[in-house]
C-alpha cells in the first residue's frame, strides 16, 4: 500500500517516532512512503524530516511545506527540530527551499490509482482542510474533494478523544490536534468524500515508547530527537499517539486493534469529539485491544536499523 504522511513534527517526539515507524514498515515491504507534508509554519521540521528520510535510505521521498508563518511556529522551549537542524545534513536551510505541501499532495494525488493511497494525519488538519478546498490545476482537473471521491482516498487522523474523556481533559477541552485548529478538524469530519478514520488520544496515552532508542546508532536522528525532547520534559520516554496512527493505517493488525462501527464522528464548536452509530458516513475510530503487543511492535519498529542506510 502507498502511504502519505502529514506530520507536525518539532515539537513532540512522537512524530519523529511515527516517521521511524513508517520507514521500518517499509523496509518490511508493508507500504510505500510516497511524499510527507509539513502541517505547521516551522521550518526546522522540514529540515528534521529530510534528515530522517536520509537516515532511512529515502532522500528522494517528495517532501511539502505548510509556507506561511505564524502557525505553531513559536515556542518558548528550543524545539529538538532545531537541534536536528543544525546538526545533520540536510537539503533545507529555509522552508522556502521546500516545495508547498498543498501542490506536493496533489502532485500525489494526480500520480495514484483508486483504493491505493491512505493519508496519514499526524497533526492538526489545515493540511487536509486546504487540500479539499484546492482548485483544479496543471497536474489534475479536478478539485482536491472531487480527487479524493474519485480515488477513494482513506484519510487516518490521530485526533479526537472519545473514550475516558474526563480521565485526561477537562470539560470542554478537545484533543490536542483538533484544539490547534478546530475549523480545520470540522471542515475535514464534515467534508472528506472518502473513509475517515480516527485514532484517538486515548489509543496512544497507555502505550510509552522510546527507550529501545538509546541502544542505536549516534548517527539515528530519531534517537537524537528523543534526547534532545527529554533535555526539556525530563523523560525520553513519550506516549505514542503517533506511531498507532501509522502503524494501524498501514497493517489494521486485528490482534491489536479494534475498528469500530461505521458512524459518524461529531465534533462541537470547542472541538470535542464524539460518535454515534446512527446515519452512517463512513467514519470509523480505532479502540486498542492489546497494550502489551502493541508496545512490543512499536518500541521494536522504531529502534529497527535501516535496511538501505547509506
Amino acid at each position: 500500500m502507498k502511504i502519505i504522511i502529514d506530520t507536525d513534527i518539532g515539537m513532540d517526539c512522537d512524530d519523529a517516532g511515527a516517521l521511524a515507524v513508517a520507514h521500518a514498515l517499509a523496509d518490511m515491504n508493508k507500504c510505500e512512503i510516497i511524499a510527507i507534508t509539513s502541517c505547521t509554519s516551522r521550518g526546522s521540521g522540514i529540515a528534521a524530516i529530510d534528515v530522517i528520510n536520509r537516515y532511512y535510505g529515502r532522500p528522494e521521498i517528495p517532501i511539502g511545506a505548510y509556507l506561511p508563518d505564524g502557525f505553531l511556529d513559536e515556542n518558548p522551549k528550543e524545539y529538538y527540530s532545531e537541534f536536528i537542524c543544525r546538526n545533520f545534513h540536510h537539503s533545507y536551510p529555509d522552508k522556502k527551499n521546500c516545495a508547498d505541501a498543498i501542490k506536493v499532495l496533489r502532485k500525489a494525488l494526480s500520480e495514484v490509482r483508486e483504493n491505493e493511497l491512505t493519508i496519514v494525519s499526524i497533526g492538526q488538519l489545515n493540511n487536509m482542510a486546504a487540500l479539499l478546498k484546492s482548485k483544479p490545476d496543471d497536474l489534475f482537473s479536478l478539485s482536491g474533494l472531487e480527487i479524493i471521491k474519485q480515488k477513494n482516498i482513506k484519510l487516518v487522523s490521530m485526533a479526537g478523544c472519545f473514550i475516558d474523556t474526563d480521565k485526561y481533559f477537562a470539560p470542554n477541552e478537545p484533543e490536542w490536534n483538533v484544539k490547534m485548529d478546530v475549523a480545520s478538524a470540522k471542515f475535514v469530519v464534515e467534508n472528506w468524500p472518502a473513509g475517515l478514520i480516527f485514532c484517538p488520544f486515548e489509543m496512544g496515552a497507555v502505550i510509552k515508547t522510546g527507550q529501545m532508542l538509546s541502544d542505536t546508532p549516534k548517527n539515528n536522528p530519531v534517537r537524537e530527537c528523543y534526547k534532545q525532547f527529554a533535555i526539556i520534559h525530563s523523560s525520553h520516554i513519550r506516549e505514542s499517539w503517533d506511531q498507532t496512527a501509522v502503524h494501524y493505517a498501514v497493517t489494521q493488525d486485528e490482534e491489536l486493534w479494534s475498528l469500530s462501527e461505521n458512524g459518524r464522528i461529531l465534533m462541537d464548536n470547542f472541538g470535542v469529539t464524539s460518535f454515534v452509530t446512527s446515519e452512517p458516513q463512513n467514519r470509523f475510530f480505532v479502540s486498542l485491544k492489546n497494550a502489551e503487543a502493541a508496545f512490543e511492535q512499536i518500541e521494536q519498529l522504531m529502534a529497527k536499523l535501516p535496511k538501505n542506510q547509506p
